[in-house]
């Protein structure tokens, strides 16, 4: 009976370690876009990225920079927490969510599900393509 409770614990303590990593990704991301480093940012971002934002219009990736530039310095802190990652035929498939918040953290400003691609490149990971939803203030928990 010990040795299971062991296990049990052993088993919830330790992390998937793929998930670490797309956490580890999302956090640069993130700080990537407070930031306004487009370098980085096209390290991070396929040429051909496509995607659909949270309210539903479809973006490329020059839409998506043209985006991050406008709320580069932002008086917002965002929270990103990545739910599940799994590899399929050489794609991470990335399943999180994304809250922004005031800078005091005393509001939360939006609030979304999100669905990444990735697929290694050189030294890391790109992402192809991306979806939002946003989550209605009624169901978030």
């Amino acid at each position: 009976m010990i040795g299971w409770l062991l296990y049990a614990a052993a088993a919830v303590a330790a992390p998937d370690p793929l998930v670490a990593e797309m956490q580890r990704f999302e956090e640069g991301r993130s700080a990537a876009i407070k930031a306004g480093d487009m370098a980085k940012l096209s390290e991070l971002y396929a040429d051909g990225f496509q995607g659909i934002a949270s309210g539903g219009a479809r973006v490329d990736r020059e839409t998506l920079f043209g985006v991050f530039q406008r709320s580069a310095g932002g008086d917002f802190v965002a929270e990103s927490s990545v739910l599940s990652a799994r590899e399929v035929e050489g794609l991470v498939l990335v399943e999180g969510r994304l809250r922004l918040f005031t800078a005091d953290r005393s509001r939360l400003l939006s609030d979304s599900f999100y669905f990444h691609v990735l697929r290694r490149r050189a030294g890391g990971w790109e992402m192809v393509g991306g979806a939002a939803t946003p989550i209605p203030a009624s169901s978030a928990q």
